[in-house]
């Protein structure tokens, strides 16, 4: 059976040897969802920790580290004891692995790429499926890691490792309320916002319309706005004065200008809308009027 045989492969402690369990692992669950079989003679305990021992063992080629990693995606899909297998430990290996972490937070090269993408996506699945490691992920210091390779990374092949940065800071600001004001603090305050999405937008009327470029610009906006959104999702109402008037004078600018802009998909439209209406109306209508005059 292939999971006694990954077991016993990972006791072994050799990589080389794991490896074709590893494919056949992945061949037969790319698509599952569940794995019931793994509940018998704590077989999911002893795979969970065979993977995380192969990634972190130094000796691991960059093929078994991506194997690995993918096979813990899968196995992150089944949910059963989530809250008992992801831990704090595991957590902190898989940002190594992710290039998010402190000691290890160098940009993504033609090299190691497939592998980062590959260990953010295990994150992002962790936080999908249990919605409660988002705190535990902004403990291990995340936060800072993502929105400063978020801001710094612009590679022309690098639109996979963006996209799911921005997936999983969109997941953790959704569930942890501490990460949306470390975000803000980060970044240095809600013009930061403005001049993103100015920029953004700018980039977007230069690419030809429908091409990849133009696709993929919209997928990174459209994931933007959504942290925006959380971000500032507590400071709705009354609590929206805090920020500068002009702050918040410039956030709706831009956006009136993206609902005005021919090359702005519709959903990424319905974002900005979204983000709108965490917006005091004075503010909103003083600007409508300011147009009009």
């Amino acid at each position: 059976m292939i999971y006694e045989k990954l077991v016993n492969s990972f006791e072994h402690n050799n990589p080389a040897e794991s490896i074709p369990n590893i494919q056949e692992f992945i061949c037969r669950h790319r698509n599952s969802t569940s794995l019931p079989e793994l509940d018998a003679d704590q077989l999911r305990d002893k795979i969970w920790s065979g993977f995380f021992s192969q990634i972190e063992e130094r000796e691991s080629s960059e093929e078994n580290r991506l194997l690995c990693l993918t096979s813990l995606k899968i196995l992150i899909r089944d949910k059963t004891d989530l809250s008992k297998l992801v831990t704090e430990d595991r957590v902190l290996s898989l940002m190594k692995s992710s290039h998010l972490s402190d000691e290890c937070n160098e940009l993504p090269n033609s090299k190691n790429r497939s592998r980062i993408v590959e260990a953010v996506k295990c994150l992002y699945n962790i936080v999908l499926n249990f919605n409660s490691s988002a705190s535990l992920m902004y403990g291990c210091g995340i936060v800072e890691n993502l929105v400063g390779r978020v801001i710094r990374y612009s590679e022309p092949d690098g639109f996979e490792v963006k996209l799911f940065d921005l997936k999983l800071l969109f997941l953790i600001t959704a569930f942890c309320k501490e990460s949306r004001i470390r975000v803000l603090e980060s970044i240095g305050g809600m013009k930061f916002f403005s001049a993103l999405l100015a920029a953004q937008l700018k980039e977007l009327k230069e690419a030809s319309a429908l091409s990849e470029a133009s696709l993929q610009k919209q997928m990174i906006l459209a994931d933007e706005l959504k942290i925006i959104f959380n971000v500032l999702m507590d400071f709705r109402g009354s609590d929206m004065e805090l920020h500068e008037p002009s702050e918040l004078r410039s956030l709706v600018a831009v956006s009136r200008e993206f609902l005005a802009a021919p090359v702005v998909s519709s959903n990424v439209k319905s974002d900005v809308i979204n983000l709108l209406t965490l917006i005091p109306m004075q503010h909103l209508s003083s600007i409508l009027t300011e147009e009009l005059e």
